[in-house]
């Protein structure tokens, strides 16, 4: 049996100004230098790439384990409702698959990054760049 082929999904809310996803570019970029699965992105709303464009892309390369990870600053009904509701649309559409998605975080990005901040502006460190 072959290992599985993992993928990350980067998934945030979208525009429909292109320059709006150059932060989200070079998350992916960042994050795919020091991770050993692939990462994409993918967005709820404007331009795209949609979570299904994303999720069939892998698939078309062979990866069998796709984690979805929401990119939101707060906890908005997006998080709350249309991520979880975009995964399980996404489920229904690749039923036929053997490929596993799952959302991997369901808090706000701010959950992560702030205790951080805190911490760093409380010992008078700064952020690694």
């Amino acid at each position: 049996m072959m290992p599985k082929k993992s993928g990350l999904i980067l998934f945030s809310h979208g525009s429909k100004r292109p320059s709006w996803s150059a932060p989200f570019e070079q998350m992916r970029d960042e994050l795919a230098l020091t991770q050993s699965f692939k990462v994409k992105l993918s967005f709820l709303e404007g331009l795209g790439p949609t979570l299904l464009d994303s999720t069939k892309e892998l698939m078309g390369e062979q990866y069998d384990q796709i984690m979805v990870f929401p990119v939101f600053l707060t906890a908005s009904t997006h998080l709350q409702e249309d991520v979880p509701e975009a995964v399980a649309q996404v489920r229904h559409e690749i039923k036929t698959s053997s490929t596993n998605i799952h959302l991997v975080n369901e808090k706000p990005l701010s959950h992560a990054i702030w205790p951080n901040t805190v911490h760093r502006a409380e010992t008078g460190s700064k952020a690694k760049s």
